[in-house]
């Protein structure tokens, strides 16, 4: 009786985390000043922040404000965690837009564009 319960249970749970896997998306890295205003989320940020604009396609109306992600250059293997504040309109699906702060954690301000993975927190 134990050892079918705990196969029973064993298989919900299994079954469960399946279900959970998190979707990782790929795109490019850029970043830009914070001093231009407020972001799309309503809140003022600092280039020293790790702070996040995401692209508009993914933004949903700023449904995923204040969000985390994790962020992974696929060159050299850095991670970051940022926060979500603003919206880039310019980027493509995948692609992010970083502050100075949040990019030199994963790549050099000089290359200005890093390739990424990231996935929500």
């Amino acid at each position: 009786m134990y050892k079918s319960i705990l196969f029973i249970l064993v298989l919900i749970l299994s079954t469960c985390s399946a279900s959970f896997k998190r979707s990782i998306y790929a795109g490019r890295a850029t970043w830009f000043d914070t001093s231009v205003g407020i972001g799309a989320c309503g809140q003022q940020s600092s280039n020293s922040e790790h702070i996040v604009a995401l692209n508009s396609a993914q933004y949903h109306s700023g449904s995923h404000c204040y969000s985390k992600i994790k962020i992974h250059n696929k060159k050299t293997g850095a991670t970051i965690v940022a926060r979500i504040l603003d919206e880039c309109p310019t980027c493509d699906w995948g692609d992010l837009d970083l502050t100075p702060d949040t990019f030199k954690a994963i790549a050099n301000l000089d290359d200005g564009i890093a390739e990424i993975r990231w996935y929500f927190m």
